[in-house]
């Protein structure tokens, strides 16, 4: 984390301070990847569906490694993505802050445009999965449809 991290907007700096404040025991990919697997698997079983308790199960494996108070970080950075795409619903915010905190290292030098690929496919969800997202080929940016 040498490196200065560039943040467009209050909404992602609150939420990188709560990953950040998560991290410790888990690196900053291991977090990241929890918090979106678990909002997505939230999100999903709003709906219910044939697959909610095995997403239920997904979820309490993922949230087990937390006490009450660190899941409320997660709460509270999925509720200010919430808003940020209720304010702007055409932006790629988890995917602008995917590559702004270089998680892309992760994907051992597989880094590819994601807002410009996932709009060329017509915002589609394609490529590579990761966490149980997708989205173009970094697997963040848009839930997959494989949790609904």
């Amino acid at each position: 984390m040498g490196k200065a991290i560039r943040l467009r907007g209050e909404c992602q700096k609150n939420i990188v301070k709560l990953l950040d404040g998560l991290c410790g025991r888990y690196s900053r990919w291991e977090v990241w990847q929890d918090f979106i697997t678990m909002s997505a698997i939230s999100i999903a079983n709003v709906v219910g569906g044939p697959h909610k308790e095995a997403r239920e199960r997904e979820y309490m494996n993922h949230a087990s490694r937390y006490s009450p108070k660190e899941l409320e970080a997660f709460a509270q950075m999925l509720a200010e993505v919430v808003m940020e795409m209720e304010r702007d619903p055409d932006q790629d915010l988890l995917g602008e802050l995917f590559m702004a905190l270089d998680l892309s290292n992760e994907l051992k030098g597989k880094n590819y445009a994601v807002t410009e690929n996932n709009e060329a496919h017509g915002g589609s969800c394609a490529g590579a999965q990761h966490g149980g997202v997708s989205c173009g080929a970094t697997g963040i940016g848009r839930f997959q449809h494989r949790y609904v």
